[in-house]
């Protein structure tokens, strides 16, 4: 699957019911952007950059904190310090109740110095990015998460292809458990998707529940050269469209 292009965004965002919109950011910031970044958290988002012991964790989650609020600040067309954050049972984020705001559904991952935002109307997102690591143990990891059917897919590969149709199954299984919004509830080996890297969009296939098979749609992102994605998102058909995301100061 070649990359995916992702494009300056227009002065004006237009946010249809049948679009999803994906915002690439990287979480690699010069330190006078940083610091602009961080006075736009909340003192529990300053407060939980500080815990991390590393400085480098303490930059990519003020990053990926504050370019969230910047985003969504742009949607609702609130300065990103009035953002305001709510968690369902299972640890989603959501907006609080705002006007306009409670249309908008959105979901977060990152990995290493990138991160993705999934933001879209009325419809449950779901969105995961993972850095392929060199002589990350597959043939340790996938028979412990992954369901039969796609353990028997993996099992002929070379080990080079192996390890790309790993992460590719393993974003697009992730994106659906975020989607789906049970969390660690949800058995990971209990659903089929497509291990095939190169497969671009496809539907899913839920053990024993045809009603659940049938709502929703996976597809894949390449948000860079060491990076696999997917979104997941219920039907009917969508569309997406890719940002590259700065930061502007007069946001």
């Amino acid at each position: 699957m070649d990359l995916t292009e992702f494009r300056l965004p227009p002065t004006r965002l237009n946010l249809n019911s049948d679009v999803i919109h994906v915002w690439r950011v990287s979480l690699s910031q010069p330190e006078e952007i940083v610091n602009a970044l961080e006075a736009i958290l909340s003192e529990d988002e300053r407060r939980r950059a500080g815990r991390f012991l590393k400085a480098q964790d303490q930059r990519r989650f003020t990053v990926a904190r504050a370019a969230l609020r910047a985003i969504l600040g742009d949607y609702l067309a609130l300065p990103p310090p009035e953002i305001r954050f709510r968690y369902t049972d299972h640890g989603k984020p959501e907006l609080a109740l705002l006007s306009g705001a409670e249309a908008i559904r959105f979901n977060v991952s990152h990995s290493r110095e990138l991160a993705l935002y999934a933001v879209t109307l009325n419809r449950e997102v779901g969105i995961d990015v993972e850095y392929v690591r060199a002589g990350f143990p597959v043939d340790e990891i996938a028979p412990q998460f992954f369901s039969q059917a796609e353990n028997a897919a993996l099992a002929p590969l070379a080990p080079d292809e192996r390890a790309r149709a790993f992460y590719a199954c393993w974003t697009r299984k992730e994106a659906y458990v975020k989607a789906d919004g049970k969390g660690l509830s949800m058995a990971l080996d209990k659903f089929d998707v497509s291990v095939d890297p190169a497969a671009a969009k496809f539907p899913l296939h839920v053990h024993g529940d045809p009603i659940a098979s049938s709502e929703w749609l996976i597809r894949s992102l390449r948000p860079g050269e060491d990076y696999f994605a997917a979104i997941a998102a219920r039907r009917p058909d969508w569309k997406i469209e890719c940002w590259q995301w700065a930061w502007r100061a007069a946001v």
